[in-house]
Order: C-alpha cells, then sequence, then structure tokens
C-alpha cells in the first residue's frame, strides 16, 4: 500500500529541481545557482566525504546535524575525518563525538572508549554511547573486552550482547560472579531489549535476577528518568522498513530532518535522521507522483 501526500500552499519552500537532480548525479566543477542545503545533507547522511568537504558551510544548515551523526554511524572513514576535526558549533554536537566512539567499537575498536574513559578526547566532550550494535555488531571478544576496560559502558554491552545474540558477554555483564568487577542490575531499558529478542535466555535470566533483588516489577515498566528512546529496543523500531507516502514535492523542513518522525526513532544515541521520504520521492517517474495542485490527503489501500 502506498499513501500520496500533497503539499499544503505555504507551508514551506520546496527544494529545486536542479538540486534535487544534483543528489543522483556527479557534481559539476561549477555549481550551478540553487539552494544547496539538501545536497549538503545528504553528502553528511551518507557520509560522503568529498561531496561534503565541497558543499559544507561554515555553520550548520538546518538537519546537517542529524545527518552527521548517521553518516559518522554508517561510514567509517566520516568518523575519522570528524574525529580530527573540531566541533562545529555548540549544543548537541557532542553527539557527534559519541556515535564516533560507537562506530570505531563496532569495528573492534574499544580504544576511542578507554580514551573517554580517561578523560580525554581532545576537543570534543562525547558521552558514552548506547548504540554500539547497530548499523553494524562488533565480535563478541569485542563486548567482552570493553565490558572490562570500561565500566561505565557495561549496560550498553550487555544490550548488544542481547541484540547480536552472544550469550558469553552477556553472562559476564549481567550474570557472573565476577572477582574483578560488579555485574549490571536489571533494568527497564535492559528488560526492554531482552523482550524484543527472539531468544527467550535473556528474559528470563534478567527476571530471575530481578526477582531475587524486588525489582521484578520496577523493571516492566518504563522510567521517568531516563529517555523513552532508550527503553526502546531497536528490534521493535524495525529500522530497514520504510513507509508508504509519497509527497508530490520536497519541502525543506521534510527532506531528512525529524520534524515530522517520531520521537523514539531516535536510534542514534538521541538523534533521528531518516531519508526514506526523499529517496521514496526520487524514485518513481514524475508521472507517478501526486498533483502538487492537490491539497487533500487520499490514499490507496491494497492487501
Amino acid at each position: 500500500m502506498t499513501e500520496f501526500l500533497a503539499n499544503k500552499p505555504g507551508s514551506s519552500l520546496p527544494v529545486s529541481k536542479t538540486a534535487l537532480d544534483l543528489l543522483s548525479n556527479p557534481l559539476p566543477a561549477n555549481l550551478p545557482t540553487c539552494d544547496k542545503d539538501v545536497l549538503i545533507v545528504m553528502a553528511a547522511y551518507r557520509g560522503d566525504l568529498d561531496r561534503y568537504c565541497r558543499l559544507r558551510r561554515p555553520h550548520l544548515v538546518h538537519g546537517e546535524f542529524e545527518a552527521i551523526v548517521r553518516g559518522v554511524y554508517h561510514n567509517t572513514q566520516f568518523a575519522q575525518w570528524w574525529s580530527t576535526r573540531p566541533p562545529p558549533e555548540k549544543g548537541r554536537v557532542f553527539r557527534i563525538a559519541t556515535a564516533i566512539v560507537a562506530r570505531f567499537i563496532m569495528n573492534d575498536d574499544i580504544s576511542w572508549a578507554l580514551t573517554v574513559c580517561k578523560g580525554g578526547f581532545g576537543h570534543w566532550e562525547p558521552d558514552y554511547p548506547c548504540l554500539i550494535f547497530f548499523p553494524d555488531m562488533a565480535n563478541s571478544d569485542t563486548y567482552e573486552a570493553l565490558a572490562r576496560a570500561v565500566p561505565a559502558m557495561r549496560p550498553a554491552g550487555a544490550r548488544a550482547a542481547m541484540y547480536a545474540n552472544y550469550k558469553a558477554p552477556f553472562d559476564l555483564v549481567v550474570t557472573g560472579p565476577n572477582d574483578d568487577f560488579e555485574t549490571v542490575t536489571p533494568n527497564p531499558a535492559l528488560y526492554a531489549e531482552a523482550m524484543q529478542s527472539p531468544e527467550p535466555y535473556y528474559r528470563n535470566i534478567l527476571e530471575r535476577i530481578a526477582r531475587e533483588r524486588g525489582l521484578l516489577d520496577t523493571i516492566k515498566e518504563p522510567s521517568r528518568d531516563v529517555p523513552s528512546w532508550e527503553q526502546a529496543s531497536l528490534r521493535r523500531w524495525d529500522v530497514h522498513v520504510k513507509h508508504n507516502v509519497l509527497y508530490a514535492e520536497v519541502d525543506r523542513w521534510r527532506d531528512i530532518v525529524a520534524d515530522s518522525q517520531d520521537c523514539e526513532m531516535a536510534i542514534y544515541d538521541g538523534v533521528r535522521c531518516n531519508a526514506m521520504g526523499l529517496e521514496r520521492y526520487l524514485s518513481p517517474p514524475e508521472e507517478w507522483r501526486p498533483s502538487v495542485k492537490d491539497g487533500r490527503r487520499y490514499g490507496r489501500k491494497g492487501a
């Protein structure tokens, strides 16, 4: 089933055809005059380093920050480049550094997490990442080494182990006993991940430990002190499924950024960024797109 949505008049300025054509073509030596914001954001989104460096401006454009975080998660070279750069602006840009740490953990490199643990990361101030298993999973030994070396990352390691179905690092972090460090306490975030796992082993272990500690009811209820995105499993979001909306135009506010996306879709450690709307718009021939003049929403239902 596909739904068609024509933009409301006056809602925002549409991206020009010139800019959209450049998304699917190499950049010419002399760039034509057009609004290049969508080109900048998509270059960051894909982690296209050469294209991004050519297009970027001194200050971030709308949606660029979210796209950078996504690009770092999906592209090692983009992550390496950003690790050598000063933070672009104040605000949530520490999330870029957090994404860098996550990207290298997924590459089986925990050195960046160790650097954060020791209090040094040059000009950045990252948090420890929660998402360290998407878009790629590290090896089981990596999560075990991370748990031993960086105590603050043991809960994230437990979630990664459940997602990847690695019982050894999960048991190390959750069940113990360990002479050299304390195991993590079951909490709503870990339980949410276990509930979505096709392997009941993790749920059973967490429920047993929580029952022994009088926490069983607590872990089954979301915590108000923890962001909703942190308490939802990536499996529940089903990040590989695209929505079924086709727009008549691409507005600058809608191209990639999070304005029209569910807040629980902030999968990149609190940052949400998904270009499904833009990519769906670029795919079909122009005659298949809904009319811009049609200001109403209608659907085509099918089995």
